[in-house]
């Protein structure tokens, strides 16, 4: 498991923000059905989960709209303030809390026991934002029922500025999981914060 950063070791510590995504989860009702669904979808046609480098999230460049991500105390709207490309996806706080992200709710099914996976997002503040704090990314692996998370790696960043930020986790596979999860979070200051987030790539490493 593989983390740096204050809001890194708060995650890891089972403080808010950690205790918030798990409680979402939980009231949302995630199972592993809907994991298996959402996972026949991960890999595009060309792609595989093999090590090769193919990126295995099925909407991580964002041209079809904020299509497979999901909002966690935000909103979603698609963004032309695309990175590379024509689509990006804008991530609002709704206010209910200072920390606000989208997560795919798991892009693959039952990922292998001893692969590495590597996980890289783009992200920038929106035009007209207030101040965000922290920037966050997330990958983990998870069950559903009760729900848990079973290991993760976190890559807390600074707030995001008005240019473009690489955020990048990495996580070893130990235990047996019903998914792989990508969530990328920001904690806010005064305001509606908003950030946009693009090319988000999730490959294999081993």
């Amino acid at each position: 498991m593989q983390a740096r950063g204050s809001l890194a070791a708060c995650v890891l510590a089972g403080c808010t923000l950690s205790t918030d995504f798990d409680r979402f989860d939980r009231e949302t009702g995630r199972d592993a059905g809907a994991i298996q669904d959402a996972a026949s979808e991960a890999a595009p046609p060309g792609t595989s989960d093999a090590g090769d480098g193919a990126n295995l999230h099925r909407n991580g460049g964002f041209e079809r709209d904020c299509s497979g991500w999901f909002p966690y105390r935000s909103t979603l709207a698609p963004s032309p303030l695309a990175r590379t490309g024509a689509g990006a996806c804008l991530v609002c706080a709704d206010e209910t809390d200072p920390y606000f992200a989208t997560d795919d709710h798991g892009v693959l099914a039952r990922p292998p026991v001893g692969a590495e996976y590597r996980v890289e997002a783009w992200v920038r503040r929106a035009p007209g934002s207030p101040a965000l704090l922290r920037s966050n990314l997330t990958l983990r692996t998870r069950n559903e029922w009760p729900f848990t998370v079973v290991e993760q790696g976190v890559d807390d960043g600074p707030g995001a500025t008005d240019g473009w930020q690489r955020l990048e986790a990495r996580l070893a596979v130990t235990r047996p999981a019903e998914s792989l999860n990508v969530a990328v979070s920001a904690q806010r200051g005064q305001g509606r914060g908003c950030f946009v987030v693009d090319d988000v790539v999730l490959v294999r490493t081993r």
